[in-house]
């Protein structure tokens, strides 16, 4: 798994989250400007709207009763759509739900996962659930990479070789610098991880990259990877 990088900034709204602000209050305002000229027409010509006003609110309260789950996700999406965190291209988790975002309408939110499946949720359980954004503040990301080494090698020298391997990657970021710790004593090698940090778009690649090179460098140095091994004792009896 991957952790996003530890520091927290106020998200600020790009061009594509002030384009998508504007269409939501400027859809909601020509439907306020509509709703007031046909008041005032109706009034001109001198109609008396506060019967219909009435009935129109009984029947409001009737259709609101019976739209109550599409209306609150419409509501939803309004507010998901002026969120500056939640965007179109951000990788999100929701749910247990991993993937990008495809597309965020006034009912329901498209995901596509790692996967290539297309995962539809209503904005209303969005906006209840917690979300993991991978994008912000920033798309880096720490990948962990676990390795056991012989009993019989240094500590110290395991460490160096994993930090000179990752500093060595094209993908791997010099800030924050790599780590290397010496985890446990595991029951057939010395456990080890090494952290380090990457865009969340080159991921898979650093960690491709970073586990070939390891295994490259152990091998040159003389470094055992032991597997484990089950020695099977005989006793012989005599007749």
């Amino acid at each position: 798994m991957f952790d996003v990088l530890a520091k927290r900034e106020t998200p600020i709204l790009d061009k594509r989250a002030r384009e998508t602000a504007l269409h939501v209050v400027h859809n909601i305002i020509f439907a306020i400007i509509v709703f007031m000229t046909v008041s005032y027409v109706l009034f001109l010509w001198g109609i008396d709207v506060t019967p219909l006003l009435a009935s129109a609110g009984i029947a409001g309260l009737a259709v609101g009763l019976a739209l109550k789950d599409p209306l609150e996700n419409f509501f939803y999406g309004i507010l998901l759509a002026l969120d500056p965190s939640f965007r179109v291209g951000d990788v999100v988790e929701i749910d247990g739900t991993l993937g990008t975002i495809h597309d965020i309408g006034l009912r329901n939110t498209k995901i596509v996962t790692f996967n290539g499946d297309l995962v539809t949720l209503p904005n209303a359980t969005i906006a209840r659930a917690r979300i993991v954004n991978y994008h912000l503040p920033k798309d880096v990301v720490r990948v962990s990479v676990r390795v056991g080494a012989s009993y019989d090698e240094d500590p110290e020298e395991v460490k160096r070789t994993l930090v000179e391997v990752a500093g060595n990657s094209p993908y791997v970021l010099k800030d924050p610098a790599p780590q290397a710790l010496f985890l446990e004593f595991g029951d057939f090698a010395l456990i080890y991880e090494l952290r380090f940090w990457t865009k969340l778009s080159n991921k898979m690649a650093a960690l491709d990259d970073v586990n070939t090179r390891i295994w490259k460098a152990f091998r040159e140095k003389g470094i055992e990877i032991p597997y484990p091994i089950t020695t099977v004792y005989m006793k012989s009896t005599g007749s």
